[in-house]
């Protein structure tokens, strides 16, 4: 098998993410986020969800996050067939958030 045949295979694993943070966020802030969906939640949480292409492309949106200064609740990966993950993380609200993408 090629380095790039491999590296297919593993990209094709990664199919959903569900990311929850406190707080809600704008629709305006999807673009930023790669595209993924924003829904505000009753309890004042934001569910971003979608597809990531790979495990390096979750952990950008991730980093986008914490560069909002949001307080990550949990994180649900749902690679397909693979087991399925969970993390949930204490949040630091002590980082600053950037300024919100123009409209």
């Amino acid at each position: 098998m090629t380095g790039t045949q491999a590296r297919g295979d593993a990209h094709s694993s990664w199919r959903r993410v569900e990311i929850r943070v406190k707080g809600h966020l704008e629709p305006r802030w999807s673009d930023w986020l790669d595209g993924l969906t924003l829904t505000c939640e009753d309890g004042g949480t934001t569910l971003i969800d979608g597809r990531v292409v790979d495990q390096s492309a979750l952990f950008g949106v991730i980093e986008r996050v914490r560069d909002l200064a949001l307080p990550l609740v949990s994180v649900h990966v749902d690679p397909g067939d693979a087991p399925t993950h969970n993390l949930h993380v204490a949040s630091n609200p002590n980082n600053p958030a950037p300024s919100p993408p123009r409209s």
